[in-house]
């Protein structure tokens, strides 16, 4: 377990009826699809950070079909995809769902893939409850004469076996995605207002069982406003711009005053690749804000830090 994480009070509960999949101890919940930003300089870690949170996700032991992928699918868009190659090896990644151009034209791509997924996995559920109804009326009337054509044909077409009803990716759980987006700063996935369809797939992530990381290089010019003030996880590099820190507090920061953030900033940013991390679901007494996610930062840690030094 990284550090910090044995101080956090959230508890994962494993539900064996639930369809969802299990969380890591210590991270948001995967059944909120969480919406993750990461901002820092080209060559600062984004692509690092990014790939071990996915890690993180993707490698907890699930109650429910341990033997399945957490991620069913994954989908990217990144100009740079092919020279990170290396840092996404552990996902299951078509190259049919690579995007090296960032465009509305794949967003929209994207979408249809995963609605086509959905209505895959609908006529599953369907197909297996149409069985259980006709396989009760058979026991209830012990006559298969009673079924009518459709039925019996439906019965015939899978053999009578409930097993033959099957999905794209042969599970029970719905399927669960994941887009990753990186490099694509001042492209077209970030115009266009509310009629942009990326910015509305991230707002709506969950409804598409999505998780979505976002990889840019600047704040406020890499990235819309909806984005930053809905981010359920964010991580910032480095960065020397106290009007820049000051707009970050004021947009995402509502438990702590500036001059309680601004010393926790810079403890998350002290050596060039640390991320300061802002986990939005959690209080700050249990994780909210951290370095590199394991470390975790508070403002009464800090104060004791400064009384010893002194």
């Amino acid at each position: 377990m990284p550090r910090g994480f044995s101080k956090l009070k959230t508890q994962v509960v494993h539900k064996p009826n639930a369809h969802i999949r299990d969380s890591p101890i210590g991270m948001p919940k995967l059944d909120k699809m969480p919406l993750i930003s990461l901002v820092n300089s080209r060559g600062g870690g984004k692509t690092t950070l990014a790939s071990h949170i996915a890690r993180t996700y993707n490698d907890y032991p699930q109650s429910q079909e341990p033997n399945k992928p957490v991620f069913d699918r994954v989908f990217v868009v990144s100009p740079t995809y092919e020279m990170n190659l290396h840092a996404w090896q552990f996902l299951p990644i078509d190259n049919a769902d690579v995007y090296l151009e960032p465009s509305q034209e794949a967003i929209n791509e994207i979408m249809n893939k995963i609605e086509d997924d959905f209505e895959d996995y609908k006529k599953f559920k369907d197909g297996r409850k149409r069985f259980d109804e006709i396989m009760k009326q058979i026991k209830s009337e012990k006559n298969i004469n009673t079924l009518d054509f459709d039925d019996l044909m439906f019965m015939m077409d899978i053999g009578f076996k409930r097993e033959n009803i099957t999905n794209k990716f042969d599970r029970e759980l719905p399927p669960c995605f994941m887009l990753l987006i990186d490099d694509c700063s001042h492209s077209r996935l970030y115009t266009g207002g509310t009629n942009n369809k990326f910015i509305n797939l991230c707002l709506r992530n969950r409804h598409y069982n999505c998780m979505i990381m976002n990889c840019t290089q600047s704040w406020k010019t890499g990235m819309p406003r909806a984005l930053r003030q809905n981010s359920s996880i964010i991580g910032i590099g480095r960065i020397k711009d106290e009007h820049l820190i000051k707009d970050i507090y004021d947009e995402v920061s509502d438990d702590l005053t500036y001059d309680e953030f601004r010393p926790l900033f810079e403890k998350g940013t002290e050596d060039p690749h640390d991320f300061f991390m802002m986990l939005q679901d959690f209080p700050r007494e249990e994780g909210k804000y951290r370095k590199n996610l394991d470390i975790i930062l508070s403002p009464t840690m800090i104060k004791d830090n400064d009384d010893i030094t002194q």
